[in-house]
């Protein structure tokens, strides 16, 4: 594995930090051709005015490299001329790019390029695409995986410095060569030292991988979020990130099971203590406590009952809505709740600012959600309104969307629990969702849904026409 042939992708995906030195990236056209597998420097700034990151090539006075006229600094295979004034391509160029680039996913690429791509698009909230760059990544780096546990087995107790061993990544020795100077090691017959440098490689590449973890979360496949976050975890057991993720998910997906929720709040205590000042430490915390209050309950079934039996006894009798007629079209038999990211692990998993870029595509994702609804593909709805839900939890047309979907699924008591924080907060949006179903041209669910909510909230529906929707006095 070629670590680090193209560094300066590596900064490309929004949020993520600079080189030490790299100079702000800035907008401008995008060169002609295919995927440049670097960019140029900043406009207005020589490769006298920043420190390029380790491995990159020096770019001699005036910007100009060996395949620019007057050049004579030799550049990585395939990266684009440098030309003075030349201003490097802004990150949402780069992105479109890339959306226009066919076999941008079936292109062999190093490690760097396929994670600096994730991270892009992990960024966007673009799960799927995200999963597959950081997937590929993860396999162009297992050579090296392989060969740290392969290695580590060999050392009994800790392993040795890693700058004692002369492997520590710095200005003037890229990854790739800490690489090779473990191998060198390993056919020395030093399994600690090498062992040591190939973590020190690794270290990137645990960052992505833990990212990996985040995104299959968010896209509802918990067993992949709990796997690439072990794989993590089995090359380094005290990562801050992928503990706090393992927990969490943990938690979610068996909340019944006693031992495991004990194991998941060790593992969120711990990553809290490693990482104190991280976004999610404060996630972590409260997140352990919560699992304190369902194991003294007995687990979260049993603690879900007691919560709505304390909420029922606190709240006045509502009449209960009508059932819906038979099972409803397209519903599909499933579990009694669907796998449900906890409040604290979607805050954790939403540090990433929400972009414009962002915002467009979440509503795109509620209107053909609802374009779902109205066609009774509730569980192909439901999909498209999860995506939405850890970045925009109060949003009060995705919750009655969730909410519809839910009904539509006859998810008991989830549906219930959601229809019913849909109408109390909000239930003109819920009315104008059956406004929406109505002219989609499903009546017949629309005339379901303004009947569930007049029995759910019959001052509203007196007040504001859906009796009138009904057929009813106004």
């Amino acid at each position: 594995m070629t670590m680090f042939a193209w560094p300066v992708l590596l900064v490309l995906a929004q949020g993520q930090p600079l080189p030490p030195g790299h100079p702000p990236l800035s907008g401008g056209p995008i060169p002609a051709g295919p995927l440049p597998p670097a960019s140029a420097p900043a406009a207005g700034q020589t490769a006298d005015d920043q420190v390029l990151p380790p491995g990159h090539p020096a770019i001699p006075q005036g910007g100009n490299p060996s395949n620019a006229p007057g050049g004579g600094t030799e550049l990585p295979a395939g990266h684009p001329s440098i030309a003075p004034g030349v201003p490097a391509p802004s990150s949402d160029e780069l992105l479109r790019k890339m959306d226009a680039t066919p076999d941008l996913k079936t292109r062999p690429k190093p490690y760097e390029v396929s994670a600096a791509i994730g991270k892009l698009y992990y960024a966007r909230g673009r799960w799927a695409d995200a999963r597959d760059f950081f997937t590929q990544a993860e396999k162009t780096a297992e050579p090296v995986r392989t060969f740290f546990l392969a290695q580590r087995k060999q050392v009994k107790g800790a392993l040795p410095d890693a700058a004692a061993s002369g492997c520590r990544v710095s200005s003037d020795m890229a990854v790739e060569k800490v690489v090779e100077k473990a191998r060198s090691l390993a056919a020395q017959k030093q399994p600690g030292p090498a062992a040591a440098c190939a973590l020190e490689a690794l270290g990137p590449v645990l960052d992505s991988t833990a990212l990996l973890g985040n995104t299959l979360a968010l896209m509802g496949d918990t067993p992949g979020a709990l796997a690439a976050y072990e794989r993590v975890l089995q090359v380094s057991p005290r990562n801050a990130a992928a503990l706090y993720g393992h927990g969490a998910v943990t938690f979610d997906v068996k909340g019944d099971d006693l031992s495991a929720l004990k194991a998941a709040r060790k593992e969120l205590q711990t990553s809290a203590d490693i990482s104190p000042d991280a976004p999610q430490a404060a996630s972590a915390r409260a997140l352990a406590e919560r699992i304190d209050k369902v194991v003294a309950a007995g687990g979260a079934t049993k603690f879900a009952r007691q919560q709505e039996k304390t909420r029922a006894e606190a709240r006045p009798v509502v009449a209960a809505a009508p059932p819906m007629a038979g099972p409803v079209a397209g519903a599909a038999a499933g579990p009694a709740t669907p796998p449900q990211l906890s409040k604290e692990t979607m805050e954790a998993f939403q540090k990433t600012e929400v972009t414009s870029e962002m915002q467009a595509s979440f509503a795109r994702l509620i209107e053909d959600g609802e374009a779902k609804l109205a066609a009774n593909k509730y569980q192909d709805a439901l999909d498209n309104f999860r995506q939405v839900m850890p970045y925009e939890p109060n949003n009060a047309r995705l919750r009655a969307g969730m909410a519809w979907a839910l009904v539509g699924l006859q998810r008991q008591p989830m549906a219930d629990t959601v229809w019913r924080v849909a109408v109390t907060s909000d239930p003109a949006s819920v009315d104008a969702l059956g406004d929406r179903l109505s002219k989609a041209g499903n009546k017949d669910s629309a005339r379901a849904l303004w009947t569930k909510l007049q029995a759910s909230a019959p001052d509203y529906a007196s007040r504001s026409g859906v009796q009138k929707k009904l057929g009813g006095p106004p």
